[in-house]
């Protein structure tokens, strides 16, 4: 069994839009024959802290159980997008871009 992660763009997107890639992308990565791991991250806005960084951490955990990551269309002009597809490429990940 193949895990995969999704990264997503969302800054700028409505619900639709970001709900929409991430269907195409989990269609994709079925496709594929992957399990897609979920990494819906909805953990509120703590206080005091970085909360780009809060989310990024949690997401390079997530992306740690996988060995494939699948880029969203966009990904590009996303920072952490960047940040998750530079980590993965640089622990070894396979990376795909729709």
């Amino acid at each position: 069994m193949t895990k995969a992660m999704i990264s997503q763009p969302m800054a700028g997107l409505t619900e639709q839009q970001i709900r929409d890639a991430r269907r195409d992308a989990e269609q994709y990565a079925a496709g594929k024959g992957y399990t897609v791991v979920d990494s819906v991250l909805d953990l509120g806005n703590p206080e005091g802290i970085n909360l780009g960084l809060f989310y990024l951490s949690k997401s390079l955990t997530i992306l740690a159980e996988c060995e494939v990551l699948v880029m969203c269309p966009g990904w590009d002009k996303a920072r952490g997008c960047r940040i998750e597809k530079l980590c993965a490429e640089e622990y070894g990940l396979r990376v795909e871009c729709l």
